[in-house]
């Protein structure tokens, strides 16, 4: 993101940043795509869903929570956008937002072969 932003802030200031991120269960390692694999399979033979990574059910859902929440009601993930970006284009005071969101997309190596659910 802020490879984009630089250059425009380098011609126009930019007065704030808000920034919404999507991530997939990947990111979240192999625990978490299985467990969203195992989620869908469930769901799909009507059978209860069994969560253990996830706070909620992440088959068929998005969840606005990347790590835990802070104080500040923002993620631990949501506060590295705001501090990483203050820091990378040297503004402080950079009025930044961010929503980082969890989706149930698997993209590499799981369990041996390629698999998207």
């Amino acid at each position: 993101m802020v490879v984009a932003l630089a250059p425009l802030h380098s011609r126009v200031p930019i007065k704030r940043v808000v920034v919404a991120t999507y991530q997939s269960v990947s990111g979240a390692g192999r625990r978490a795509m299985k467990e969203l694999a195992d989620q869908a399979i469930s769901i799909f033979n009507a059978k209860p869903v069994e969560r253990e990574i996830f706070p909620h059910q992440i088959a068929f859902n998005c969840l606005p929570q990347i790590d835990i929440f802070l104080a500040n009601a923002y993620t631990r993930e949501e506060m590295k956008m705001v501090n990483e970006t203050r820091k990378i284009m040297e503004i402080a005071d950079l009025p930044v937002t961010a929503t980082c969101v969890r989706v149930p997309r698997v993209r590499g190596a799981f369990r041996g072969r390629e698999h998207r659910v």
